[in-house]
């Protein structure tokens, strides 16, 4: 039985929701106290959904090995590996960004402290709209591309004309 449609479709939304919260940097938003932990919880639940949609994905591809489909699929996954890579990098500069509001270096054994430092200034200077707007875009462009080769899997290249356009971007015909 297949269950990977069953987990696709809250981490497609929810890393969709995040993605628009990162490019929709309006000052009235982003002034908001809830702003930045709902990005997160989009983020963090939305990855956390990708990893069992890829599981699930990898259980899913028992369904066509040795049919001609067999190419899409293995697109498709490599296409979702990409965008989990993506939203997990993202995700590890706002792990970064919550451990340091919560002050866990002054929990740290002495001898860890500078390497969270490092870790710290590193987030630091990464956590901003001029790297987390064009990731928060990539992961959007591989997310659409991810979900557009999966419809084609299931309904087919035509389904519509995004997926029809992605797909011929790949398999020319």
């Amino acid at each position: 039985m297949n269950i990977h449609p069953l987990f696709v479709h809250f981490p497609v939304a929810l890393l969709t929701v995040y993605a628009l919260m990162e490019l929709l940097r309006l000052p009235v938003l982003i002034r908001q106290q809830w702003y930045v932990p709902t990005k997160a919880v989009c983020l963090f639940v939305g990855l956390i959904g990708g990893f069992a949609s890829l599981q699930t994905g990898e259980m899913a591809e028992e369904i066509y090995r040795g049919t001609t489909t067999m190419e899409l699929v293995r697109l498709h996954s490599s296409f979702a590996w990409y965008t989990v890579y993506v939203y997990g990098c993202i995700s590890l500069l706002y792990a970064i960004e919550s451990f340091h509001r919560m002050n866990v270096s002054a929990y740290l054994p002495q001898g860890l402290r500078g390497v969270w430092t490092v870790f710290r200034r590193l987030q630091h200077s990464l956590f901003h709209a001029l790297l987390l707007v064009p990731a928060a875009v990539t992961g959007l462009i591989l997310l659409t591309i991810t979900g557009a080769l999966g419809g084609a899997i299931v309904y087919g290249p035509e389904v519509d004309p995004v997926v029809s356009v992605i797909y011929h971007l790949f398999f020319l015909q």
